[in-house]
């Protein structure tokens, strides 16, 4: 487009873009290629923008479900000045670490630098699961205050999706399990009107482990395969693995409501 149109633009910086919808699409082999290529451009071009790429790739990895790779982008992403969040809170959540993920979000929160102004109400939505997770009520309803007052943060069905996640753990907490199924379908049709396969397929794994630990094993295996055909289409060798994991587990298991996906 900038070639089309005769303008200066950074080599790299829509490839980096690009490779963030891919992702978000679940063509994760195609993200990966475009956001390699884009970091090798960008350390040319615009050298304070290669850890935004480092940060799009650990991302990637997370979506499949390979969390040591992942770790290891976010690591070189914070290294080249760039803070890795909120997939460096979503990594540690998905290791069990909820209080690691708050204080995370809350360091980035913090920080003064324009990138993290600019994703506020991305830090906050994460944040208000994260603390839902950790059991921080209080800590969840003046993140959920802050989005609701400033509506130009959170206007998009992927906003609206995160904070009915926290909804639904917060729910879990007070032991509601019917208000936390309510907030998580509602969370996933968010993210399938999003056009976003694999945030769907994660939060359909976490109705799994809340049915499951109800005893409705029908309602938890049916929404484990439509979970498991996401991941296959994706590639997602990892959290396919998790799938069949569960699915081992589903007729035992009474606890994984406690957990987090």
């Amino acid at each position: 487009w900038c070639h089309r149109s005769r303008l200066a633009g950074f080599p790299g910086l829509c490839r980096l873009h690009r490779a963030e919808v891919l992702s978000v699409r679940g063509d994760l082999c195609s993200a990966e290629r475009e956001v390699t290529e884009a970091a090798e451009l960008l350390s040319e071009s615009a050298p304070w923008a290669e850890g935004d790429a480092y940060r799009v790739l650990g991302e990637i990895y997370l979506a499949r479900g390979d969390l040591e790779d992942a770790e290891a982008a976010f690591r070189r992403a914070y290294s080249l000045g760039w803070d890795p969040q909120p997939g460096q809170a979503l990594l540690l959540l998905a290791r069990g670490d909820a209080e690691g993920a708050v204080r995370a979000l809350e360091r980035s929160l913090e920080d003064p630098r324009w990138v993290n102004g600019q994703r506020r109400g991305i830090l906050l939505a994460h944040l208000a699961v994260a603390a839902a997770v950790a059991g921080h009520r209080e800590r969840v309803n003046v993140a959920l205050r802050e989005l609701e007052q400033c509506p130009e943060l959170c206007d998009t069905p992927a906003f609206a999706a995160i904070t009915a996640r926290a909804r639904a753990e917060a729910a879990l907490r007070d032991r509601a399990e019917q208000d936390a199924l309510a907030a998580l379908r509602e969370s996933l049709e968010h993210w399938r009107r999003a056009r976003a396969p694999l945030d769907a397929a994660n939060t359909r794994i976490r109705i799994v482990e809340v049915l499951a630990a109800s005893g409705d094993t029908e309602g938890a295996d049916l929404e484990l395969h439509a979970a498991e055909s996401a991941f296959r289409s994706a590639g997602a060798q990892a959290a396919i693995r998790r799938c069949a994991e569960l699915r081992r587990e589903l007729p035992r298991n009474q606890s994984l409501a406690r957990g987090w996906s």
